[in-house]
């Protein structure tokens, strides 16, 4: 099967609602900037629109101006193993395909259940709706091709 990796690095990738927070903080930033200066007020009122303002358009900076490469979101599955950091400043953690006997396929993230019983989420709820299913279809068939159960929750 072909191997699966995607890097999180641009604004295409991230998901609706953060791209809805970052327009949200952005306006209510600028717009309450905007009359904090015209009132002439300069307190903490000020500090906080000038925070939320600058917080909403760093929200939606595309990941390479504001995460370097090592701390990069990605995920890559292939025939041996599945690699993943799908939070910036996370460790990266890396399954074998070997250790892992389930798969369960929940609408914004996905289990590996290991053979020795642990857990492995891979949570996918900030990462668009188009990779997210890419996601899912590959672990999916590179479960059935292992042998693995794949249990499928919608809700």
């Amino acid at each position: 099967m072909e191997p699966l990796y995607i890097d999180f690095s641009d604004s295409d990738s991230l998901s609706g609602k953060l791209k809805f927070m970052g327009i949200t903080m952005t306006l209510i930033g600028l717009a309450s900037t905007i009359f904090c200066l015209f009132d002439g007020s300069s307190g903490f009122f000020l500090y906080i629109s000038l925070f939320w303002l600058i917080y909403g358009i760093a929200m939606l900076t595309p990941y390479p101006y504001r995460i370097s490469t090592h701390n990069k979101p990605f995920i890559k599955v292939d025939d041996t193993v599945i690699e993943f950091r799908t939070t910036p400043f996370s460790l990266p953690k890396k399954e074998a395909w070997q250790t892992v006997s389930c798969l369960t396929i929940k609408p914004r993230s996905l289990y590996l259940e290991t053979a020795d019983n642990r857990r492995v989420k891979i949570n996918l709820s900030w990462i668009s709706h188009r990779n997210v299913l890419v996601i899912k279809q590959t672990m999916r068939d590179y479960a059935a091709s292992k042998g693995l159960e794949v249990i499928i929750l919608n809700g």
